[in-house]
């Protein structure tokens, strides 16, 4: 069998499949509709190869609308240096994507690609549509159903979760099945969730940890769609079911689902990180993130598992505090928690 996330492209959702299956037996008939309807454009996405994004010569940020359509990028909204948008979602969806770049920036990181490519965003995608995604192209935002979902464009956790699945894609192209998979999926949840504690100037130890925590309608019980404090725990809802994630490789788990459960076991290093950027203390978007970052874009192996991520994130933290310091024992004691010795 051949592997899908090595010779196409997958759509990057924000909203993992498990929630979807159980959203598709359990919720009314206009949540299966729009799952039917994303579930079909999926598998448009998966069916082509995947091509080298060339960047945009004109750097920037452009926000379109879909107009509740799915032509992609849509009609223009803004563009860098406009005033604020009028429409709030599109306003939104500028001002996440501004912090994200500016997360990306302080790491010496220009633009998604690392060349200044303008960075393009689509806002109110289809009429009810449940979720966000990285299409390899651009970044696009459903509105959500009013039910379920808020408007995923007003979270900067999903903006900054779906921007670093372009990093990615344009530095160390983590194949999306199995580890390799649940890598890129976790580099974009730590990502994801260093934008908002940035925003907010939070502490490590004063963040929620959750990435998607302002998308859930009151009714949903739950706090967000992952916890990189608590895999498992974000949910536990009568309609999406209980958050599945393990947090140690002992609760691995293997399926054929999802190319391999990547939004299942990118609990493991999601929690990982967590417990360094806990234990080196204040501003996790700082050392953390750094440290972080440095081993993502310097991997050279697309097929990298849990393991082979942790050995390069301790070569990274030698290099960049030394032999012996802290942080070093800090990262090694991360891994070793979540059931990774190095």
């Amino acid at each position: 069998m051949s592997d899908l996330g090595e010779h196409r492209r997958p759509l990057h959702c924000f909203i993992p499949p498990h929630i979807s299956d159980s959203i598709s037996r359990k919720g009314d008939d206009q949540s299966k509709k729009w799952i039917a309807d994303l579930e079909s454009e999926a598998e448009s996405y998966r069916s082509a190869r995947c091509e080298v994004i060339v960047a945009d010569d004109v750097p920037g940020h452009d926000v379109y609308s879909a107009d509740c359509g799915s032509e992609l990028p849509g009609r223009l909204m803004w563009s860098e240096g406009d005033p604020p948008a009028a429409d709030p979602l599109v306003r939104k969806a500028a001002e996440s994507t501004a912090q994200t770049l500016a997360l990306f920036s302080r790491y010496g990181r220009d633009s998604l690609d690392g060349k200044g490519g303008k960075v393009i965003s689509t806002v109110h995608y289809k009429l009810d549509c449940c979720n966000a995604f990285w299409n390899g192209r651009q970044m696009v935002f459903g509105d959500g159903d009013g039910r379920i979902f808020k408007a995923f464009s007003r979270s900067r956790s999903v903006a900054g979760h779906e921007m670093t699945h372009g990093v990615i894609q344009h530095s160390c192209q983590l194949h999306y099945r199995g580890e390799s998979g649940a890598l890129n999926e976790s580099l974009s949840d730590v990502f994801g969730a260093l934008v908002v504690q940035r925003g907010m100037s939070e502490d490590a130890a004063d963040a929620t940890w959750v990435v998607g925590e302002d998308l859930f309608q009151p009714a949903v019980s739950g706090s967000g769609i992952r916890s990189l404090k608590a895999p498992g725990t974000a949910y536990d809802d009568p309609v999406l079911g209980v958050d599945p994630q393990p947090f140690h490789m002992d609760d691995f788990v293997v399926t054929r689902s999802d190319y391999g459960g990547v939004h299942i076991n990118s609990g493991i290093p999601n929690h990982a990180f967590y417990l360094m950027a806990m234990m080196i203390g204040g501003r996790a978007w700082e050392k953390a993130g750094a440290l972080w970052y440095s081993t993502m874009v310097s991997l050279d192996d697309p097929k990298a598992s849990f393991a082979d991520f942790a050995a390069a994130s301790w070569v990274t933290v030698r290099g960049m505090f030394g032999q012996g310091s802290m942080e070093e024992l800090y990262v090694k004691r991360a891994w070793k928690l979540v059931g990774i010795d190095l």
